[in-house]
């Protein structure tokens, strides 16, 4: 056998909230900011905390949850600054960032 593979990719549908999520974009955009800003003070505030305490830094990057519709690929976040560590099922995935500010991914979500 000779060749390149090919695989079928299901045609899974949308789930209804990514179809909302396209309709109301600037309200799913600002979600996205609040959150993103949300997660980037409590990890920075936790760095702070263990310089003040005089605990070692944590030199890797740090874990975040996001979901994501299960009938989209999930490369993608490589180009938000996210690396894949585990993908669940219901498309609940476990990622990691080095860049605690998540600029990437803001600007990203700017440009939504």
């Amino acid at each position: 056998i000779d060749g390149n593979a090919f695989f079928r990719k299901l045609n899974i549908p949308p789930q209804t909230q990514t179809e909302q999520n396209r309709q109301n974009r600037q309200a799913h955009g600002n979600n996205l900011k609040k959150r993103a800003s949300d997660l980037s003070k409590f990890w920075n505030k936790r760095r702070e905390d263990r310089v003040q305490k005089k605990l070692p830094s944590i030199k890797c990057g740090v874990p975040f949850l996001l979901q994501i519709d299960p009938s989209t690929d999930d490369n993608f976040l490589h180009t938000l600054g996210f690396e894949v560590v585990c993908d669940l099922d219901d498309g609940f995935i476990i990622v990691s960032s080095e860049d605690i500010d998540l600029k990437k991914f803001q600007e990203k979500v700017n440009n939504y």
